[in-house]
């Protein structure tokens, strides 16, 4: 098997199992709000940087399918709301990227490796995102609700 086979999810799985712990070590050296801090800034960058792009039109009815390939091959499970030309709207209710982060003792950094980029995604691909809730947060799903600018 090639790096090449393995999923998201999987490759999450060995990049997060290296990663958890340097944040660990780096939050003792340098303080939790310093590395956290840090983390935010990088997320930031990249969504000013996206923001920056030439955005395609939004694609509303593809999202919603290539998100629906990405849950199925990723561990996700989630209920569609809605979906039409305009939007798309969904609730995740499982994620086994939210299992990882808890087995890794670890949600807490969640949100700085995974959740919080999807906004700059989102804007990469012409669309926003609102997202009040989480299950990194505590919250009982992650709420996705994709719409035009």
């Amino acid at each position: 098997m090639s790096v090449k086979d393995l999923s998201h999810l999987e490759l999450t799985k060995i990049f997060l199992r290296g990663a958890v712990p340097l944040i660990r070590d780096f939050q003792d050296e340098f303080g939790k709000e310093a590395v956290i801090s840090l983390l935010e800034k990088r997320i930031k960058k990249y969504e000013d940087d996206v923001e920056k792009e030439e955005k395609p039109e939004p694609d509303f009815e593809s999202g919603a399918e290539a998100f629906k390939k990405f849950g199925e091959e990723n561990g996700l499970t989630f209920d569609l709301i809605s979906s039409d030309k305009e939007h798309y709207k969904f609730n995740v209710i499982k994620c086994e990227y939210f299992e990882l982060m808890e087995e890794l003792d670890a949600t807490d950094l969640g949100p700085y490796f995974m959740c919080d980029w999807d906004y700059g995604e989102a804007i990469s691909s012409g669309m926003n995102l609102e997202r009040p809730k989480t299950l990194m947060k505590g919250d009982g799903c992650c709420n996705f609700h994709y719409k035009k600018p």
